[in-house]
């Protein structure tokens, strides 16, 4: 019989990630990532981008249409016994990052050309200055302060009025 023996060198924890090629430009060698593993609910883990592959791999999708991803490497720099090898992990590479800043969520935002627009609790509408965002927010730099109301936007009424 045949005998397959397995052994994992556990002394360096790594990922491999696909990112999207719309992402993969944002992303360098030794940036920061936010590790959340599926299995460990408890704690997210800290790693950091050690190689991004120069060549993509096509992954079918819907519609036809194939996605291109690029392999990246992740040093997870606080690995612990929980952790162990072929766990399903989500990883956000944190591509910018400030501290102490004022932001808003996105759907308190109108964008309409090249302009950013609150409207703010008296219904008047303010013009904004945005700088880096994410998947939730805009950084605010200028047009608004810490404590003012802005009022969500009503999406159905914007289609409303397009109509």
């Amino acid at each position: 019989k045949d005998f397959i023996l397995r052994v994992d060198d556990l002394s360096k924890m790594f990922i491999y990630a696909n990112a999207p090629e719309i992402d993969v430009v944002k992303i360098k060698d030794g940036m920061e990532t936010d590790i959340k593993v599926s299995a460990i609910l408890s704690r997210s883990y800290k790693g950091v981008v050690r190689e991004i592959s120069q060549a993509a791999t096509i992954r079918d999708s819907w519609g036809g249409k194939n996605q291109v991803d690029y392999r990246i490497k992740i040093e997870v720099i606080d690995a612990d016994s929980d952790l162990r090898p072929g766990m399903s992990a989500v990883v956000d590479v944190i591509t910018g990052k400030k501290d102490n800043v004022l932001t808003l969520a996105h759907e308190f935002i109108r964008k309409e050309g090249d302009g950013y627009f609150v409207t703010m609790k008296d219904r008047s509408i303010r013009p904004i200055q945005v700088g880096i965002s994410n998947e939730t927010a805009f950084e605010i730099l200028e047009g608004l302060k810490e404590g003012e109301e802005a009022l969500q936007i009503d999406f159905l009424q914007l289609v409303e009025k397009k109509e």
